[in-house]
């Protein structure tokens, strides 16, 4: 017994590798010629959080729609305090075709769409800028790294 409570203790005493933990907001947007067909709005109100790579928030879409969304994000440093990332998954809240408004009416389903988006973040603060390319639509942003320690 005095084994297992010395090994408790010791397992408890040893550091645990921090996780990631960030809070995005912000996404402002520009749809350029072409991809701007039904678009009321450029600013998303984006609120969302990245948990070890894991993300997840909220948006107005690009149609002024609610949308909620759930992604993975593959980074990685490409030079000081400059990060590249992928960031891939699946949301809810575009009606009828998928990024599309012209294929819908107000009746039509919502429906999951998938979504990626390359970015870069500088790092070197707690208040990061991020800009964003989802397909030809660039983004920008501010995300906070949030210190769990």
């Amino acid at each position: 017994m005095k084994t297992l409570i010395i090994a408790i203790l010791l397992a408890l005493s040893v550091p645990v590798a921090a996780k990631d933990f960030y809070l995005y907001t912000g996404a402002l947007t520009y749809h350029p010629d072409g991809f701007d067909e039904g678009v009321t709005n450029e600013s998303h109100a984006l609120v969302a959080i990245e948990y070890d790579s894991v993300m997840a928030g909220y948006y107005d879409n690009s149609f002024g729609d609610p949308t909620v969304f759930a992604s993975y994000r593959f980074h990685t440093n490409i030079a000081k305090h400059v990060e590249a990332g992928l960031q891939i998954g699946v949301n809810f809240g575009y009606k009828g075709a998928c990024f599309k408004s012209s294929e819908f009416t107000e009746s039509d389903m919502l429906r999951f769409c998938p979504e990626a988006t390359l970015t870069l973040s500088y790092t070197k603060y707690d208040a990061q800028p991020w800009i964003g390319l989802r397909g030809p639509i660039p983004m920008l942003g501010v995300r906070w790294n949030i210190d769990l320690n």
